[in-house]
């Protein structure tokens, strides 16, 4: 699927869906074309990798941008009212934006690989010393904040970002940077990582950080990473294989919920079953949102675009009284209230919906022209160093994070958290280098 010619079949096939899907008033079947569509293209680029963006992410975006309408359909629209023509719209919108992420992905992906996988991990940094220095030093950070939660009276996750957040902020950035450093151990032991012990005992951690303070994404990342590193080893990846990890996660990643900071509360509730229990979890937020916008008719407003980008870079504490928040502030405070389906939580938001807010359809191509570019940006630079590697790897799960949320997390997620996580793993190498090592110091570029 290299050349141009097969390129423009792609983008046709993708018209010819999208022609169909605007003239089918079923729900079901259009969701039945979503994903089919997707399952021909992953099939078409899941031989060139895992990590490929028009693999996971495009899979994802099918699931983020159907559940609501299909489980709207088979159990109702709970707190939201229902109306099937707007639905029908919403799956429509959010196949378009699908289909400029896959045209915009075939222009700018490069199938180049710069080096093997092997010699690539030959060349990078040999001296380990300063990882192991940086690992002993962020650990205890960890380990305080956990003692700290374990010994107070929260019973939820909520609760503990009541009362901890700044705590909670700590112990999180700091074990994505412990996680940082197994994957670049990870990538270096190549794919029999997991008869490495340290790894393997990491990776227990991460199962009790999870049971404990109820952020599954620790967990999530690190797995995610370890699939990524062990497929692009192996080289080996195919679409069936797709297909049975994807199909685990759309079971695993609903019941996860169910056990966040199940050692505090000391409790398991599972309150729904059977297909309700696999559509009403966190994969049905995006397009539920989505739908939210269009059922209650929601502006444009380009100012939405400079509130998100500042948000992304600018600390809240020097926005002072300037009262800029970001879209999923606004979606949260303003929007929900104002409509009457506000809650004790969150809802997040849309990648898509953010798009539709500061420009309609012509913000919705935008957006995922954007976000099309920047993953393909990172892609496409993702062997220059270890660094970068594990760069991708944070990075990618940002990107499907972001489906649900705004431009402000994307940008956030990806350059404030995961970019600075490596810098500051980078910077620990370039000073705690030996003198005696200069062999190595080109290796330590990023």
């Amino acid at each position: 699927m290299n050349s141009l010619f097969s390129k423009l079949q792609v983008f046709l096939f993708g018209i010819f869906m999208l022609c169909l899907i605007g003239v089918i008033d079923s729900i079901p079947v259009i969701v039945t074309l979503v994903y089919f569509y997707t399952g021909i293209i992953v099939f078409l680029y899941a031989k060139k990798g895992v990590a490929d963006p028009r693999v996971f992410p495009l899979a994802f975006m099918s699931v983020y941008f159907t559940f609501f309408p299909l489980r709207a359909y088979l159990y109702g629209s709970e707190n939201l009212p229902f109306d099937e023509g707007v639905l029908i719209l919403s799956l429509r919108l959010q196949f378009i934006a699908m289909l400029v992420f896959v045209a915009v992905s075939n222009l700018l992906v490069s199938n180049v690989r710069q080096v093997g996988i092997s010699t690539f991990c030959s060349q990078q940094v040999r001296s380990t010393s300063s990882e192991r220095l940086l690992f002993v030093f962020m650990l205890p950070f960890v380990f305080y904040s956990l003692v700290i939660i374990l010994t107070s009276e929260a019973t939820s996750k909520r609760e503990v970002l009541d009362s901890f957040s700044s705590v909670k902020t700590i112990s999180d950035f700091s074990i994505l940077i412990l996680t940082v450093l197994v994957f670049l151990r990870a990538a270096r032991i190549g794919r029999f990582f997991y008869k490495d012990l340290f790894l393997m005992l990491y990776l227990v951690f991460c199962v009790f950080y999870v049971l404990l303070t109820g952020e599954r994404d620790s967990l999530f990342k690190l797995l995610f990473g370890f699939m990524i590193i062990y497929y692009d080893r192996r080289g080996n990846f195919n679409f069936l294989k797709m297909i049975a990890i994807f199909g685990a996660l759309l079971f695993v990643v609903p019941v996860s919920q169910y056990f966040k900071s199940v050692l505090l509360s000391g409790t398991v509730n599972f309150d729904r079953f059977g297909g309700d229990l696999i559509l009403y979890s966190e994969f049905m937020s995006s397009s539920r949102n989505f739908y939210s916008l269009l059922v209650f008719d929601a502006g444009q407003n380009i100012s939405f675009l400079l509130s998100d980008v500042v948000r992304a870079f600018v600390p809240t504490a020097l926005l002072g009284d300037y009262g800029m928040q970001s879209t999923v502030a606004w979606f949260d405070r303003v929007f929900r209230p104002e409509h009457g389906f506000d809650g004790t939580s969150g809802w997040g938001f849309t990648i898509v919906g953010f798009g539709y807010i500061v420009g309609g359809l012509a913000g919705i191509v935008l957006i995922m022209t954007f976000y099309a570019w920047l993953l393909a940006f990172l892609y496409n630079r993702r062997w220059r160093s270890l660094y970068w590697y594990a760069f991708y790897i944070l990075a990618l799960a940002a990107f499907v994070y972001a489906l649900r949320a705004d431009l402000a997390n994307l940008l956030s997620q990806v350059f404030k958290i995961s970019g600075l996580c490596v810098l500051f793993v980078f910077m620990a190498h370039y000073l705690l280098r030996r003198p005696s090592g200069s062999g190595d110091l080109n290796k330590g570029e990023l």
